[in-house]
């Protein structure tokens, strides 16, 4: 993120955490079909792409290992019994 990448990820809670569909390009997991037309996205529309990256980037600023950790603590709730 940080990087200014382009981010395709799986689309699943861990990667929710922080970012959306105008930060990385979220496809769903184990779908193959899927990652193959984020590429063509990718590839078809870079002014796009750059602009997800630009934002994913902006969110890695100031995120450090204390958010993440509290991020998780939240998510982490959410799926482990009290």
């Amino acid at each position: 993120m940080a990087a200014g990448r382009v981010l395709l990820c799986w689309d699943n809670p861990a990667y929710r955490q922080v970012l959306d569909e105008k930060s990385a390009y979220l496809v769903k997991q184990g779908d193959a079909s899927a990652i193959i037309a984020a590429l063509r996205q990718i590839a078809s529309d870079p002014g796009d792409a750059f602009e997800r990256a630009q934002r994913a980037a902006d969110l890695a600023r100031g995120y450090g290992f204390e958010a993440h950790m509290e991020l998780f603590a939240i998510a982490a709730a959410k799926w482990l019994p009290a």
